[in-house]
């Protein structure tokens, strides 16, 4: 209660942006606007006073980064370049704090949020290859390219042989990271995305 997590935000302007309804969007929008965290992300748990500090709600989380940037994408679509440069400068913002390179395998992973820079557990939920195709030919940065190249990768790397399920968590090699080698309610979205 009195709280919301930057997921529901993103979700909520994709299917506002989907269903044309500009009044909601841009109440969504203002409300992200205006808990962006010092990297001018939305951090991931909002409560009425702020952030929710005690669990590191100033921290963006990668997922609801994604689906918003890719609302304000769709936006230019929809209603116009009056998006366009909120939808550049959330990409911008999301490529320089919620992507790493890893130095070992030279792959460009999605990190958890702008809070965590290793290439040891990624939540590969957060992956988005479907979207940064997209954010490729919105910017014209092959960077969006190379990391939906690198998610799927990954993906065929750690897909269990039977199920075709990819671990809740992965590192870098495509190995099980963070221990978490089950898929549980994120797991569902790796096909949608």
């Amino acid at each position: 209660p009195g709280s919301t997590v930057s997921e529901g935000v993103g979700y909520g302007m994709l299917l506002t942006v989907y269903f044309g309804d500009r009044a909601e969007f841009d109440g969504l929008w203002k409300f992200a606007r205006k808990n962006f965290n010092a990297n001018g992300l939305l951090g991931w748990k909002v409560t009425c006073a702020g952030f929710d500090r005690s669990v590191g709600g100033a921290g963006s989380a990668t997922d609801g980064d994604a689906d918003m940037a890719l609302a304000l994408v769709a936006a230019v679509d929809q209603w116009g370049d009056a998006y366009r440069p909120s939808a550049l400068e959330y990409l911008k913002a999301m490529q320089a704090h919620d992507f790493t390179t890893c130095r070992a395998t030279g792959r460009a992973m999605a990190t958890n949020g702008d809070w965590d820079k290793g290439c040891s557990a990624s939540n590969s939920s957060y992956w988005t290859p479907g979207y940064d195709r997209v954010f490729e030919e919105f910017t014209h940065d092959a960077f969006w390219r190379r990391v939906a190249d690198d998610a799927t990768a990954l993906w065929l790397a750690n897909r269990n042989p039977t199920t075709g399920l990819v671990a809740n968590e992965v590192d870098q090699d495509g190995a099980v990271g963070a221990g978490q080698s089950y898929v549980d309610y994120n797991g569902c979205r790796v096909p949608w995305r």
